[in-house]
C-alpha cells in the first residue's frame, strides 16, 4: 500500500509513524510492532498478535471444545477470528474477519461472559459484518496482566455455565503459552 508518505529516520532509528495510518490501523502507544523483511525484499511492519503465534494449537482448541459441545468455536485476538471450527457456514462466513468493536470490549473486560437471548440478554453485534445468533460465551486470554484475544463459541443453543467453564479452561491453557 503507497500512501506517498515519507518520513526519515532520526539519530536513534526512530520513524514516525503518520497519525491517519494509526488511527485507520488502531495502532495505539504501546502496541506491539513486529519489523521484518518480505519475500521481495521490502521493509514492512505489522502488528503483533501473540494469539495468531498460536496458530496451531488454537486450531486445536477449537477442534476439542467443538468435538465436546458440537458448537461453533472461535479463537480471536482484538482484531479479527483467527481460527474456528463448527457449522461450514461460520467457517465461510467468519474466518479472519474483524470482530465488532463491542466484543473487544468485552475481551478488554477481562471477565468471562455468558449472553442468551432467551434470558432477556442483550446480545452484541459479534462480528462487523451481519452474524446473527442466539447465545454467545467470550472468555478473554490474559497472560502476564494483558488481554491478547479469547476464546468463545457463538451458539443458537442455549448455553450453560457449564459451557462456560470448559471455554475457560482453554483459554487458560492458550494463556500460558504467550510468552
Amino acid at each position: 500500500m503507497k500512501t506517498g508518505l515519507i518520513r526519515r529516520i532520526d539519530e536513534l532509528g526512530r520513524v514516525v509513524i503518520p497519525s491517519e495510518i494509526r488511527r485507520t490501523f488502531k495502532i495505539k502507544e504501546g502496541t506491539p510492532l513486529e519489523v521484518y523483511i518480505t519475500d521481495s525484499g521490502e521493509l514492512a511492519l505489522r502488528k503483533f498478535s501473540p494469539v495468531s503465534e498460536l496458530e496451531d494449537l488454537s486450531q486445536d482448541v477449537c477442534d476439542s471444545i467443538y468435538q465436546v459441545l458440537e458448537q461453533n468455536v472461535f479463537v480471536c485476538d482484538k482484531e479479527s477470528i483467527l481460527n474456528l471450527c463448527g457449522q461450514p457456514w461460520f467457517k465461510r462466513d467468519c474466518l479472519h474477519h474483524y470482530i465488532s468493536s463491542e466484543l473487544e470490549k468485552l475481551i478488554e473486560n477481562r471477565k468471562p461472559v455468558l449472553l442468551n437471548s432467551q434470558e432477556g440478554a442483550q446480545l452484541i453485534p459479534f462480528m462487523k459484518e451481519n452474524c446473527t445468533y442466539s447465545s454467545l460465551i467470550v472468555v478473554p486470554i490474559i497472560s502476564g496482566g494483558d488481554t491478547y484475544g479469547a476464546v468463545g463459541i457463538i451458539s443458537d443453543d442455549n448455553l450453560s455455565n457449564n459451557d462456560v467453564k470448559i471455554v475457560q479452561s482453554f483459554a487458560n491453557y492458550l494463556s500460558l503459552q504467550i510468552c
